[in-house]
């Protein structure tokens, strides 16, 4: 009678095992890295055949940025940076505080979720674009009108989200505010606004998109100012890569504003595992 072997030997069951234990998966940071380079090297070889007028080449791109940072029309890229990075405090900055303040009151009462909820829905779903011609009928073509324009467009994300999860933090642990006799605002400070803090994170993103193409469109819109004048300058005068220089800066922006809110979502919402 044959009797089973106590090691595994060389062969194909063995050795597909062996090499299935072995086997590495390659970092999706290598794959995003790959394929970054191939279309970028696909991007400057297009240099050779296509009219730069229509298509600049990251190389040029590259080359535009500190040449129109300190020169360009109507100031230089950085005093149009300033100028944009000062409307965004202000009316982003505006957008956190009341946006998470009445989020954080409509998930906490039912009262004030009944009458606000509509008027949060009507602002959410109403095409904000369209009022930048009132506010410039209100406010004139000034700073003004800019920051209430990033400030309309910005503020409603944060409300939803943050009202979504001071609801469901607030209603997830009812019982142990009964069972454990915890005064109301004590649950509120130790229990709600942290446990609704992934929620007002995630609000904070979504709004940071906004809150940057609110601001070019008022730039662009009102008197050729901030980032969004001077990419309609460039684009006016067929300047390709000035114009997408700009693009590219506005993104560096973006891509650092997004790297805050992920490095504070990890620092303080360490609770929450993401995948």
């Amino acid at each position: 009678m044959l009797s089973a072997p106590t090691k595994s030997g060389p062969g194909l069951l063995g050795t597909s095992a062996v090499g299935v234990g072995r086997r590495r998966t390659t970092p999706t940071a290598v794959w995003t890295l790959a394929v970054a380079v191939v279309i970028i090297g696909v991007w400057q070889a297009s240099g050779v055949f296509a009219n730069p007028i229509i298509v600049s080449t990251p190389i040029a791109i590259l080359e535009s940025i500190p040449q129109t940072f300190f020169h360009g029309p109507q100031g230089a890229l950085s005093s149009a940076l300033g100028s944009t990075m000062l409307d965004l405090l202000y009316g982003f900055g505006g957008s956190i505080v009341v946006g998470i303040s009445i989020g954080y009151l409509i998930g906490n009462s039912t009262v004030l979720r009944r009458l606000l909820d509509p008027i949060v829905g009507l602002g959410n779903s109403s095409p904000t674009i369209a009022l930048l011609p009132l506010f410039i009928v209100w406010l004139g073509f000034g700073i003004a009108s800019r920051v209430l324009f990033i400030f309309v467009v910005s503020v409603w994300a944060i409300v939803i989200n943050t009202s979504v999860g001071a609801r469901i933090a607030h209603e997830r642990y009812r019982d142990l505010k009964v069972a454990f006799s915890v005064p109301p605002r004590k649950y509120l400070a130790q229990v709600v606004v942290p446990g609704a803090l992934p929620y007002v994170l995630t609000g904070l993103r979504i709004a940071t998109a906004h809150a940057i193409i609110a601001a070019i469109i008022s730039g662009s819109e009102l008197g050729f100012n901030g980032i969004g004048g001077l990419a309609a300058q460039y684009g006016s005068q067929f300047q390709t890569a000035d114009l997408l220089g700009v693009v590219v800066l506005t993104t560096i922006i973006a891509l650092a504003l997004y790297k805050i809110i992920e490095v504070s979502r990890n620092r303080f919402c360490r609770w929450v595992t993401y995948e």
